[in-house]
């Protein structure tokens, strides 16, 4: 078995890759040795010297590791890659809690004009403050099921000044989340990010309590879109955000989809903000009333 490579061309070279262990028994541990040989493979090829978008899915079934994988990038300098994805698998290939991504700061050097990246695993070191430099960073996202607070800060203290688009996946404490609300109130009043239109505060399991806060954020004055979606936002939270309405009302979208939010309270909240396309679905739930994050295990 080996690792599929899955390639875009454009005037004879490679725009586009994606390399990934998708057979259906990836428990063998030397497939990520494979992962990592194909990958860098490609990245030695010369017709993938403008390669502008990466793509690297499941690495192993248990163990996930993209430790390997960022290494063989961060050696390799790619200054015309623009987009990087790296954890693009689904439960159905293995649990996000097993996977773990590997000092993500490797990158920076190889890969400086980055202007989207993408951060799928369990476990993430996301360095230092101030070690993260993606001066062309346009769009980061970090998936997980429990984002540790010294990613957060991470994340606050990294150079990025052209970011528009912040998506981060909270998770919960079971699952490593040890964000709390006073950790989320350092970056609600970050003026670090000045171009930034679009926050995701997503998949949360303190949606209702930063609810309280939210209007009172600079950084949530300057963004148009706010994504608080697919954690565990309920009637009161919501009914929190139409009482401070008039604090969201510049908002051009607010996503609150995948939460527990009744359709009645939806509709109170679309009409405390008539200008604002509140996005909504029938709410989750069971008949214990119990809540949880959309992604976690």
């Amino acid at each position: 078995d080996e690792a599929k490579v899955n390639l875009g061309w454009e005037n004879g070279f490679i725009k586009e890759a994606r390399v990934a262990y998708d057979d259906d028994d990836a428990y063998d541990e030397e497939t990520e040795a494979e992962v990592v040989k194909w990958l860098a493979t490609l990245l030695d090829e010369p017709s993938a010297r403008f390669l502008q978008s990466l793509v690297v899915g499941i690495v192993q079934m248990v163990d996930n590791s993209y430790d390997a994988v960022i290494r063989e990038i961060g050696r390799r300098p790619r200054p015309s890659l623009r987009t990087l994805f790296l954890g693009d698998f689904d439960g159905e290939q293995t649990e996000i809690s097993w996977s773990a991504l590997g000092d993500i700061t490797k990158l920076c050097g190889a890969c400086e004009r980055l202007e989207s990246l993408t951060l799928k695993s369990g476990s993430m070191n996301l360095g230092k403050p101030g070690q993260l430099v993606l001066p062309y960073l346009r769009e980061l996202l970090v998936i997980t099921g429990g984002l540790a607070k010294e990613s957060l800060k991470a994340i606050l203290g990294a150079h990025v000044p052209s970011l528009e688009k912040l998506s981060l996946y909270m998770g919960t404490g079971s699952y490593g989340g040890t964000i709390t609300r006073k950790d989320v109130d350092a970056l609600l009043k970050s003026e670090r990010f000045p171009r930034l239109t679009h926050l995701g505060l997503v998949n949360s399991e303190i949606a209702d309590e930063l609810c309280s806060v939210l209007h009172l954020s600079p950084l949530v004055a300057q963004v148009k879109e706010l994504d608080l979606s697919m954690g565990t936002l309920s009637d009161a939270g919501a009914s929190v955000l139409a009482t401070y309405a008039k604090g969201l009302s510049h908002l051009e979208k607010l996503d609150i989809t995948r939460s527990y939010v009744s359709p009645a309270v939806a509709k109170q909240l679309q009409k405390a903000l008539p200008k604002t396309k509140v996005v909504s679905d029938k709410p989750r739930g069971d008949a214990f009333d119990r809540r949880y994050v959309s992604i976690s295990e």
